[in-house]
Order: structure tokens, then sequence, then C-alpha cells
């Protein structure tokens, strides 16, 4: 059975590892541990995706942003996160272990140049010029086959 996590429990974990990061870079980090636990987690042929996190990211001027996380860092108050329960469920750590390594490096400006070049924040947007706001939700299953072309090396 898949467990979902609120986004504040998924931030904190990435917080947990780096306290001193950008809102930016911490939106990108749930978003990429959003996005690659789809394709990892689903077969093509699924109706309904299973998710790790209980929220949808919307398409934003920035990159994928998660609206109730921008929320509770709008002024930094970290409320709602660290509010949140941990996570500690092995597999599910050692995911966001993999995420973390790979995508932890980047800074958010590094994190948000590369998300603007993925297809499921591009068709979220169509219609919208690169500086107007936007808050459509990014499809699951734009996520999904963007990300499973990568694991296949397409």
């Amino acid at each position: 059975m898949n467990v979902m996590y609120s986004i504040f429990q998924v931030a904190k974990w990435f917080l947990d590892k780096d306290l001193n990061m950008s809102a930016k870079k911490l939106q990108k980090l749930c978003w990429y541990a959003y996005s690659w636990y789809i394709a990892l987690n689903n077969e093509p042929n699924d109706s309904t995706l299973n998710s790790l996190i209980d929220d949808k990211a919307e398409a934003w001027v920035h990159g994928p942003v998660f609206k109730e996380l921008y929320i509770d860092y709008k002024h930094f108050n970290y409320e709602k996160t660290f509010a949140s329960k941990s996570i500690n469920n092995s597999e599910d750590v050692a995911f966001l272990e993999q995420v973390y390594e790979v995508y932890g490096k980047c800074n958010g400006y590094e994190l948000e140049s590369i998300s603007h070049q993925e297809l499921p924040w591009i068709n979220a947007r169509k219609g919208y010029s690169l500086t107007e706001a936007c808050s459509n939700v990014i499809n699951d299953k734009d996520i999904f086959t963007e990300y499973l072309q990568r694991l296949n090396g397409d």
C-alpha cells in the first residue's frame, strides 16, 4: 500500500539535511521527489498514479511550486513544516536520500533552469509567457511520461 506524505513532511526531511537551503531549492527538491516517485512506482497503463506527496505542484514562473509549502515559507515561518511528523519508512528515506544525492548539490536557480526544460512544466504553462503568473496544476501523466523516458534512456 502506498503511504502518502504531506508536502510539509517531505520538506522537513530535506531541511533536516540542510536547514539553510533557499525556499526555491526546497521547492525543487520536493518536486523531484514527487516526480521520480511517480515514475518509479507506477506502470504505464495505471489509471491512477501512486504518489509520494498528497499535494500537487503548480506551474509557476520559477518552475514547479507546491502552493501550501510556498505559503508556509513566504515569511520563513516554517510553522507547518517543522510541526510535521518525520518520515521513518526506510524505503522512503532511501528514496529521498537518492533524490538529495542527485539534486542536492544544485542551487535553487540551477534546479529552476532544469525544471524549465521539462515537458510537465512546459505543458502546464501553455498559453502563458515566461513571466506571466500561472497556477495550473502540473499533470501527473505528463510527469510519468517525462521521467519514464529518462529511465528508459529515450
